[in-house]
């Protein structure tokens, strides 16, 4: 008896899939086969997205087949599909006769891209391409929602709309009739599925349930839409220094699936126009982005253009660019751009491999203050570097090598052509009480032709020379380590004393010899490189002489909290008063002392703090402190910064400018704070010396699934370009998968 009804059901579903055939002119008859759970199941072939040839098939609890009618009916269940579409509904009617079908409740139709259409009433036809619905409801990609009193297929490309709501906002839980954030109220919506548009007719925007704008059109991408040429939101603001009012529109033109340029033509009261090309584009092998700007400005055309560009040529091997240059900075300011100390433009081959790596590139830099002078800026063409550290040797030690030649020029200063290798070898080792050893030989060695050594940075008594340089320096260093755990397991406590013996010739004078100087022109004496054998950055200064380092190190460390510490000196055998910077706290035959406190409770506080004190009056030189307290809720950040010498001005003129020695004292607080969808933060920075703000800025963010709203404030207290500051205000909104509004004000 069971076969029978297993007969019965499958010549049913035959006859069925034969009418839906015929009614969508399928080019064959799919297989049937029966389902687990009883179900009839016709079983689609495989055909490319977007066939309208392709055959459809279903699946129902039960089947109706009236053949003098030629009408079936599907009930229970009812899933149908063709090709990608696939449409469920409570019974779907198939005429044949009238080449129609009706799905009747909770129908829902999902297309190939995910969005799916609700109904209660449907009528399809043409192989469900076309349709008419009532109350239809659509689920549009990144949330994106619709409601509407009536809806209309066409051919499958078109999805029409009668008065339409569409939002991409969540309805309220506790209060699903409250009104979204914001929606659109339309009169008519096209959704064109094959071009990827939605138009709005006499459309409305609201806010919280408030008319706050009206536009008799408005078209944008469909939400599913990662890229689409058309114009963006327009934005405007207001400049009351340099380019008074103005507004920005932005065209985006989508090139092809690799490129695209976003061409923005900006239109001010006080200076331009002026118009933004930002090209983009991806290779098999790279990336590239372009960013011209051009204009008038200053009664002069002005322009600026930025870019990088990465692409490798294998595995091994990539080269790349980076491009940021302006016809002046005065530009950059009245552009509104952001003004950095420096603007720097390069181009790179870059190779990595096993242990290796090397580099060949060449920089140039433009000046954007008044108080540094473009022709005292280097141009570094070329600069070559190769490194290689090798695996453990038969003496158990690993050598490094590092070798390098730059070419510095300058219109007016030190023209500097280096070639140096760097060489390192080290062997660990422990004793037999615990005692950690390292011995280290190392040596910088390199060959210089210079020209102008009488100009800036160099300032020497010689305006040429070609010299060699060589500095070997040999060190053994100690460390032991006492660990005590508690008797409760939790944490553990360490003392740990710390030597280093270095032997190394004196290395001469620090400013005024025959060897230019360009990657050594501040020393920074600290905990952090206290047993470093060289103090300085580079190389073309050395830290030389016979030394002994000594610290003695603390740490505790508990489940969740930690402290360290340190204290330490340097002791050399000779006086080399001479021989270091001055006011770096290394003259003499003691150093200054240096320290360094660290506490971590948990991960709500962290408190950090370097000091470095005079070696005979533990006068501080040097403070260095910052704290972070608090967590996602509150956070708030501090810092302070002290120092009895200021480098900045140390190499303009010959002679040790007596600012260098003009204290920096700066303090820092930050605060920010983050409770469900709105953030804030702010931070303010002052100069104690002079008893002036440097500057200050707050941030304020509301964000959820469909909407952002950010606005920020910015003071700048300090001159730039020979201004009085600046003050600024950011507004911008986010109707997310519409667009962004925007102005800003200074």
């Amino acid at each position: 008896m069971s076969h029978g009804k297993t007969r019965i059901k499958t010549r049913l579903g035959l006859l069925v899939t034969s009418a839906l055939c015929l009614l969508g002119a399928a080019a064959h008859t799919p297989d049937t086969a029966k389902s687990g759970n009883g179900t009839t199941k016709a079983t689609p072939d495989k055909t490319v997205p977007g066939n309208k040839s392709a055959p459809i098939g279903f699946i129902a609890d039960k089947i109706d087949y009236d053949q003098n009618n030629n009408i079936v009916v599907a009930r229970g269940h009812v899933q149908a599909w063709q090709d990608n579409q696939v449409i469920t509904a409570d019974s779907i009617t198939f005429d044949r006769a009238a080449n129609r079908a009706v799905a009747r409740g909770h129908v829902a139709m999902t297309e190939p891209d995910g969005q799916v259409m609700f109904t209660d009433y449907a009528e399809l036809s043409n192989n469900m391409r076309d349709g008419l619905f009532t109350k239809v409801s659509a689920l549009l990609a990144h949330n994106g929602r619709l409601v509407a009193n009536a809806g209309r297929r066409v051919d499958g490309e078109l999805n029409e709309f009668s008065r339409a709501v569409y939002t991409s906002c969540n309805l309220c839980l506790s209060d699903p009739s409250r009104a979204p954030e914001w929606q659109i109220k339309a009169n008519h919506v096209v959704q064109d599925l094959e071009h990827k548009r939605v138009e709005y007719s006499d459309m409305t925007l609201d806010m919280w349930g408030v008319p706050v704008a009206w536009f008799p059109y408005m078209t944008n991408a469909d939400p599913s839409v990662k890229r689409e040429s058309g114009f963006l939101v327009p934005s405007y603001g207001w400049n009351a220094q340099y380019m008074g009012t103005y507004v920005r529109l932005p065209y985006y033109w989508v090139i092809d699936g690799q490129s695209d340029l976003t061409v923005t033509p900006t239109l001010a009261t006080g200076s331009g126009p002026d118009v933004d090309l930002d090209y983009r584009q991806r290779f098999n092998s790279g990336v590239m982005e372009l960013d011209a700007m051009g204009g008038r400005d200053l009664n002069t055309m002005q322009g600026l253009m930025k870019g990088t560009g990465t692409f490798a040529i294998n595995d091994d091997w990539r080269y790349g660019f980076s491009i940021d240059t302006a016809t002046s900075a005065l530009y950059l300011r009245d552009t509104n751009n952001a003004i950095p100390i420096y603007m720097e433009s390069s181009t790179y081959l870059e190779g990595f491999g096993q242990g290796s790596w090397a580099k060949v590139s060449a920089t140039t830099f433009q000046s954007t203050t008044t108080t540094t002078s473009q022709s005292t800026l280097p141009y570094v063409l070329p600069r070559a570097q190769y490194s290689y550290f090798n695996t453990i040797d038969p003496l158990g030690g690993r050598l490094s090598i590092d070798t390098g030649v730059i070419n510095v020029m300058r219109p007016a200063g030190t023209n500097t052509a280096r070639l140096n290798m760097n060489i390192d070898w080290q062997r660990a080792f422990q004793d037999p009480i615990g005692g950690v050893w390292n011995f280290r030989m190392h040596d910088d060695s390199a060959y210089y032709s210079s020209f102008s050594l009488n100009k800036t940075p160099t300032w020497s008594a010689d305006a040429q020379a070609q010299t060699i340089n060589s500095q070997p320096a040999a060190a053994l260093s100690w460390r032991m380590p006492f660990l005590r755990h508690d008797s409760n397991g939790v944490g553990s406590e360490m003392i740990e004393p710390m030597f280093q013996l270095v032997a190394s010739p004196r290395s001469g004078n620090w400013r005024s010899n025959a060897t230019p100087n360009e990657d050594s022109l501040d020393l920074d004496f600290s905990d952090a490189n206290l047993f470093a054998l060289n103090r300085y950055n580079g190389i073309d200064r050395a830290d030389g002489g016979s030394r002994v380092d000594a610290a003695l190190h603390g740490a505790w460390y508990g489940s969740k909290n930690s402290a360290d510490a340190l204290f330490g000196q340097s002791f050399r055998l000779t006086n080399d008063t001479n021989e270091v910077l001055p006011g770096s706290g290394l003259g003499g035959t003691r150093s200054d002392y240096v320290a360094h406190l660290n506490f971590n409770f948990g991960s709500l506080v962290g408190i950090s703090y370097r000091t470095r004190l005079d070696r005979n009056s533990f006068t501080p030189q040097m403070h260095d402190a910052g704290f972070a307290v608090g967590g996602s809720p509150f956070r708030l950040t501090g810092g302070y910064f002290y120092s009895t010498t200021n480098p900045y001005n140390l190499y303009d003129t010959a002679l040790l400018p007596t600012n260098y020695f003009q204290h920096r004292n700066e303090i820092y607080l930050g605060a920010s704070s983050h409770w469900g969808s709105w953030s804030v933060s702010g931070d303010a920075r002052r100069d104690l010396h002079s008893s002036l703000m440097d500057s200050t800025n707050v941030h304020l963010t509301y964000d959820d699934e469909c909407f952002t709203f950010d606005v920020s404030f910015y003071r700048r207290y300090t001159s730039l370009l020979n201004d009085s500051g600046a003050t600024g205000v950011l507004f911008q909104i986010t109707f997310k998968t519409i667009g962004t509004i925007g102005t800003h004000a200074s």
